[in-house]
Order: structure tokens, then sequence, then C-alpha cells
């Protein structure tokens, strides 16, 4: 999807603006460093190749292969693929989402110098029929790459009481900490603001607001676990030992004890109520979401003033997409293909005379099989199909019977009666079929002989 730049450019400023403030902040208040705000970028690095070239011809067999990297700060999960725009070319599971191999990729340690995880996967594929005379086709040929994956967001919070702030002024000293913020951003990236540099206390219990924005930075577009577009799965804060939680003012459910002690856990996810489970959904044309919470703090808590760390995070389903343009050059070859499997020369057959014998072959129309659903292909009509034996300049017939027919897995079997004869030797089986106004022969030589 493509995003407003609009958007994007006036919540980076808000950034910058952010992380200026908090910059001086740190730089009068203390050793501590500033506030950094991160944002968001693609988790993968994702590249398709069909054999390291774009050039086929009509129904040429090639290999599409998928391969990701995860360069992101969080692992990445239940990684799948699907290609979308292969606009006639045949293959397996190609329209639906397949995973990769392995299926969930490691993030990156930078510490070690180690690479991120990466998988891949492969599908063998038909090029699609052009014929001699049709232009060639050119196919857009897209990989989407679904994957769960998660942002982190820690924020220290400084409080400091009002009449500590005052004796710090007399004697012209400052608090000496600043409120700083990390990020692990994927393609949603999180930001937590609050008060800055700190929340100052003007009696024995005060609360104040933290807010919470996730925003859509990648180049892809995010789903929630039941794959509803612009919607994340789950936002989750997580409240220290010496703040609590006003529930009358929170966009979350309060999944812990409140008190004092302990780590709140609060969530929005599937099992919040609906006015909240809309609250998971990207706004802005998808793009960002704040929601807030009111926190408590108290003084006995602060003793002046002190440090409170607060971390959130959200949880979600990315897909991210990568393209690449493949030519098919038209063939003269019919669009109908008839291989005869056995008998054949590397598989000879000894037929009885006038016995019931059997002979397997493939049919495809524009390199799709004809299978025993298409209505217009009757084995059993010879007008369609026929099997001739050449002996020299002689022509036998095996028709083909009206029973023991079968086709399994892109191969016909049938069951034919052998020409009342005998050969000295093995000879040419020719076929012919007829489908949709086209024509195919094929011929094994030495491949059958009459007993």
């Amino acid at each position: 999807m493509k995003k407003s730049n609009t958007l994007h450019n006036k919540f980076f400023l808000t950034l910058v603006v952010l992380s200026a403030t908090l910059l001086i902040a740190g730089c009068t208040g203390g050793d501590t460093g500033a506030a950094v705000g991160t944002a968001g970028a693609d988790s993968l690095i994702i590249s398709i190749d069909t054999e390291g070239r774009d050039l086929f011809d009509s129904n040429e067999a090639f290999l599409i292969s998928v391969q990701a990297e995860n360069i992101g700060p969080v692992n990445a999960e239940n990684v799948e693929v699907r290609l979308q725009g292969y606009d006639g070319i045949s293959g397996t599971t190609l329209g639906t989402y397949v995973s990769l191999s392995p299926l969930a990729l490691e993030r990156p340690n930078r510490e070690e110098g180690l690479a991120g995880g990466v998988g891949n996967i492969e599908w063998d594929v038909i090029a699609p029929y052009v014929s001699a005379t049709s232009p060639d086709r050119e196919i857009s040929l897209t990989a989407a790459v679904r994957y769960d994956t998660k942002s982190i967001v820690s924020q220290k919070v400084v409080i400091a009481e009002a009449s500590h702030l005052t004796e710090l002024e007399a004697r012209g000293e400052r608090v000496p900490a600043s409120p700083t913020q990390e990020a692990r951003n994927g393609p949603v990236g999180i930001a937590m603001e609050a008060p800055a540099p700190y929340v100052r206390m003007s009696g024995s219990e005060d609360d104040f607001i933290l807010r919470i924005t996730i925003y859509n930075d990648g180049s892809g577009t995010v789903y929630d676990a039941a794959s509803e577009r612009d919607r994340v799965s789950s936002i989750r804060l997580s409240v220290p030992s010496g703040l609590t939680v006003d529930e009358s003012k929170c966009d979350f459910d309060l999944r812990t004890s409140n008190s004092l002690d302990g780590v709140k856990v609060l969530l929005i996810d599937s099992s919040s109520s609906s006015a909240k489970q809309n609250k998971l959904r990207l706004t802005e044309g998808g793009y960002t979401r704040t929601v807030q919470c009111h926190l408590q703090s108290y003084s006995d808590r602060v003793n002046g003033y002190n440090t409170f760390a607060i971390e959130s995070e959200v949880s979600y389903r990315y897909v991210q997409s990568v393209s690449t343009t493949l030519d098919i050059i038209g063939t003269s070859e019919g669009a109908l293909a008839l291989e005869i499997t056995d008998p054949a020369i590397t598989s000879q057959r000894t037929w009885t005379s006038a016995g019931s014998e059997t002979i397997t072959f493939t049919l495809a129309y524009q390199g799709e099989p004809v299978t025993d659903t298409n209505p217009s292909f009757d084995v059993t009509n010879a007008s369609n199909l026929n099997f001739t034996l050449i002996d020299g300049s002689t022509e036998l017939y095996a028709l083909v019977s009206t029973s023991g027919n079968s086709y399994a897995n892109g191969v016909w079997s049938v069951t034919v009666t052998a020409p009342t004869a005998t050969t000295s030797d093995y000879i040419t089986l020719r076929g012919v079929a007829n489908y949709l106004g086209e024509t195919a022969t094929d011929r094994n030589v030495n491949s059958v002989e009459l007993q």
C-alpha cells in the first residue's frame, strides 16, 4: 500500500521534536542519555529468483525460488510465502501460503557478529503456452511473505516531588536523571510519550498520562492473527512496582492485580471488548494509532525523585512483497502435447494378439493437463484418441476399450484391444489425440511386438 508522506512526515517531526527536547533535558540533568525515537523498518530482506534469468520458452519447465533473511531486531515467526500474478504459470500451491524452511527466522546477533535467520522455498513450474503467432507474454510475478513479529519500546520515566525540585533549584542544581527511550521496531514502529523532562508531583499522590503510538512504517501491510487488514493482534503495557493504574482512564484491560507492589500487565487483544478491540485498528488511512493510560505515582515511592521503567509491545502479522518480470516467448509447437510413456523403447512390451493391453500417456493443452474431468475429451471416442501399430507399410489399429481406463496424478492409463496379428520384431506405436480443435501426435519406435 502507498502511504501518506504527509502523515509520515508529521509523525517523524513529532519524534524529532520530542527527542530534541529530551536531549536538552538529558544534557542539563545528569549522566544519562537522551531519549531517541526509532522509526520502524521492514524486518525481512526478500528476494525472488527464476534460475537467474527472466526469459523462458512457451511450456518450459523452470524453478521459482524465494529467500527471506531477518534483519530486524525481533524474531520472525510462522514465515509463509505465496506467489501472486503468476498468469498461466502452472505448478502446485502457487496461490496459497506455504511455510518457509525454516518456519522461524531468528533476529541477528550483532554483538557476536551473527546474521539473522535465512529461509528458502522453491516451486517447480511450467511456463504458460504462447503460440508462435502471439506476442510474447510479460508476467509480473510477486512473492508475498507473511510473518508474525512484534515491536518493543521501553521508556524510563522520571518522577520528582515539587518540594525536592524547589530545593535543587535553590542550589542551582537539577535532577540527575533524564528520561530515556529505547525501541526495537520491526515494520510497525512503537513510541511512548510521557511528561518530559520529568513528572512533577505536587502532593502525596499524583497522576500522569502515558501515550503509546504505533504506526506502519514498513513497505507492506499489517494484519492481526485472524488476518484482518490494518489491525494489530495486541498491544501490551507493563507498569512497574511503585506505580498503579487508573482503570477508569485507561484504554487497556488490567490483567493482573493493581497492587502498588509488583508488575501490572495491561492488554488490548481479542478478548477485550469490541470497543477496545477497535483500538487495535490502525487509523489515519491505515497507518497510525494512539492509545493512552493514566498512571498514579506516590511520594513514598519517589522520595525526592525516582525513575520507573515502563515497557510496551505490539504484536502483529505483516506481509511484505517482492516482484520480478518474466517474458515468455511464443513457440511453433502446437497447443496440444501428447506423450506415450508406456510402451516405449525403454520399456518394450510384448502384446498378445487380440488381447487386452495397457497404454499410459500424458496429454496437455497449453501446458495444462487434460484430465478425466474434461467433458469434451472422451478416451473411448476414436475421434478424440486412437492408437496404431505400424509394421512397415501396414497399420494395425488398437482400439481403446470402454472400460479399464483411468486418470491419476497427470497420467492416463487406457486399456486397448491388440490387433489380431503377429510381428517378427518390435514395431512402432503411434498415438493421435484431438482436443479443442488441436491435434497432437506421438510415436514410440521399436516399442511393441505382437505374439
